[in-house]
């Protein structure tokens, strides 16, 4: 019997080489870690489908929030003051902000589905992590902020 071991075959060694045949695994039994990947695949498509529907959203906002403000006259206005006019400069920044953001939350959305998706069939292990990884992005849509405290109270009326 020849092995790799190269301090020899003493059985009273503990950190001797000793050959021996795999586990047995009763058949009614899953084999391995693996109960928790169908579960993350999942999630991942839940979330991906959310992110890519604030992407949406996000991305919607980038010409409507602009023509909001331009049939009303330009920003908020306060009772018994006069509305500040918006600068054109305005529309293009809130198109670039807000389509930023939408483009940003709907590519990872779109990545975590297709990685769910790829997982849900045990392939794409490195896909399934890079979209973990690029799901973190979605703190520049700002709904994964936890709310003010004072915006937890009923009794306060502005947020």
């Amino acid at each position: 019997m020849s092995s790799n071991d190269p301090f020899g075959t003493d059985n009273h060694n503990p950190y001797a080489f000793n050959e021996t045949t795999a586990p047995t695994v009763p058949s009614g039994s899953q084999r391995g870690l693996v109960h928790h990947v169908t579960a993350l695949s999942i999630l991942m498509i839940v979330q991906g489908a959310l992110g890519a529907l604030i992407g949406l959203g996000a991305g919607a906002m980038a010409f409507i929030m602009p023509a909001m403000m331009k049939a009303q006259g330009g920003f908020p206005q306060r009772p018994g003051m006069k509305a500040p006019q918006m600068p054109p400069e305005m529309e293009w920044i809130m198109l670039a902000v807000y389509g930023g953001i939408g483009v940003v939350l709907l590519g990872t959305g779109v990545l975590g589905i297709w990685a769910g998706i790829r997982l849900m069939k045990f392939r794409g292990r490195t896909l399934g992590i890079i979209a973990l990884s690029t799901g973190l992005l979605a703190i520049f849509g700002c709904y994964v902020f936890p709310p003010r405290s004072d915006c937890l109270s009923m009794a306060s009326s502005y947020c």
